[in-house]
C-alpha cells in the first residue's frame, strides 16, 4: 500500500481519499480504525428524488446515489 500526504496551506479541512480496485480486509481495517475518532458526518437521507437518494453531510454537502445502493451504504456506515 502506498501512502501519499499533500500539505496545502489553503486546505480548510483534511480529506482522506482511498483509491483501490477492490475493498480488501486491509482497507476495511484502515477505514474502521480511522472512523473510531471521527465526528459524526452523516445527517440523514433525502428520499425526495425519484430513483435517487440524497445523503446530507454535516458540512452542508449533499451526495446522490441510486436507491439500489441504500442498503450497501447503510451497511458500510453500520446503520
Amino acid at each position: 500500500m502506498r501512502i501519499e500526504i499533500q500539505v496545502d496551506p489553503n486546505c480548510k479541512e483534511p480529506k482522506l481519499l482511498i483509491l483501490t480496485n477492490q475493498v480488501t480486509n486491509e482497507i476495511r481495517e484502515l477505514v474502521r480504525r480511522l472512523s473510531v475518532d471521527v465526528p459524526q458526518i452523516l445527517i440523514g437521507f433525502d428520499l425526495s428524488f425519484t430513483g435517487t437518494i440524497g445523503v446530507r453531510m454535516s458540512d452542508g454537502t449533499t451526495s446522490y446515489a441510486s436507491r439500489r445502493y441504500v442498503s450497501k451504504i447503510k451497511q458500510r456506515l453500520e446503520m
